[in-house]
């Protein structure tokens, strides 16, 4: 899995293994792993396309997303939200408080939605 640029430890390899072992032997057959390695490969692609929309609306690069950089980017996009509407927004993926949307927040709230990687 390292060779194929995925750090993983020894029980989340066990853990895909066993999601595609159909039979239960415990191996997989190339179909399976074609079957695995598609997915795997899929939640990489999207989670770096959702990294670069997170740099894109983080304006000032500081590694979280603002109340002002939602303004921001949906003006940009000709959305109209209301102060309290961005707030919500930001409250609902803030888990540690601070007020922001730092990366890992952000691509858990969009794991939770249809753009889940």
């Amino acid at each position: 899995m390292r060779a194929l640029g995925f750090e993983m430890t020894e029980e989340q390899i066990n853990q895909m293994i066993a999601d595609v072992d159909k039979d239960g032997s415990g191996a997989i057959e190339f179909e399976e792993f074609v079957q695995m390695m598609t997915a795997k490969i899929g939640e990489r692609d999207t989670k770096e396309e959702l990294v670069k929309a997170f740099g894109l609306i983080d304006q000032d690069k500081n590694g979280k997303i603002s109340i002002v950089d939602i303004q921001r980017i949906a003006k940009e996009l000709g959305e109209n939200f209301t102060n309290d509407e961005i707030k919500e927004m930001v409250e609902e993926a803030d888990r540690n408080g601070d007020g922001e949307v730092d990366q890992e927040e952000f691509l858990r709230m969009m794991k939770r939605t249809s753009y889940a990687y």
